[in-house]
């Protein structure tokens, strides 16, 4: 069954939404719904001029408008539709186990629009891992299988991914814990400097300067 995300009724009386050309409309609703396949995550230009389609040049202009406008949020590491979390929520897509779940703990499959407090929901970004096992699961950092790939993929000249996430997850474990509820997107930024260095270290790579 494909993905599915949430479009308000009111969403064409939205000035940002009312202004848009017809192509930054296009381009907009295309982000919505890879991001909806990534769980909020849109990935960098590189990535993405393949999934919508689009020529390196037009896509970048086209996100830069969509950043000025208020529509797109810039991470470290690729964007994220604005307020994403707080429109969009995984009990939509939830599977029957966590249906009745939710139903023995008397939480609402479909929480009031306002940001949540829920710690399980959002410690990996919002995902919940099919029955509760993760593919990294540290004292703060727990990823399904799905995101791991993802990362993995995204920040490929990290070579060992997972060593990475255990040195950021005992930094996460110092943290007072309200930092620590929002540890997925600053762990993207930190996975993303960490591999624009290493790119940035390839790129000015010269033999003629290597010694033994």
């Amino acid at each position: 069954m494909s993905r599915w995300w949430r479009c308000y009724a009111d969403t064409h009386r939205n000035q940002k939404i009312a202004t848009l050309s017809d192509k930054d409309f296009r381009l907009w609703h295309r982000l919505l719904c890879v991001a909806s396949e990534n769980d909020g995550m849109i990935p960098p230009p590189d990535q993405l001029k393949r999934l919508v389609g689009m020529r390196y040049d037009h896509l970048k202009g086209g996100l830069r408008r969509l950043i000025s406008g208020g529509l797109i949020d810039a991470l470290g590491d690729g964007y994220c539709p604005h307020n994403w979390d707080k429109r969009q929520y995984k009990s939509d897509t939830s599977t029957d186990r966590v249906r009745k779940h939710r139903a023995e703990r008397n939480v609402p499959v479909t929480p009031p629009d306002t940001e949540t407090d829920n710690i399980e929901e959002k410690k990996d970004g919002g995902a919940v891992a099919p029955n509760g096992k993760y593919a990294f699961q540290g004292s703060v950092i727990r990823l399904t299988a799905a995101h791991l790939k993802l990362w993995s993929e995204t920040y490929h000249t990290i070579r060992d991914m997972r060593a990475e996430l255990v040195s950021l997850d005992a930094w996460w474990d110092d943290q007072p814990p309200e930092k620590r509820k929002k540890w997925f997107h600053p762990t993207m930024g930190m996975l993303n400097r960490k591999h624009q260095e290493n790119l940035e270290a390839v790129e000015t790579y010269d033999p003629d300067r290597i010694t033994v």
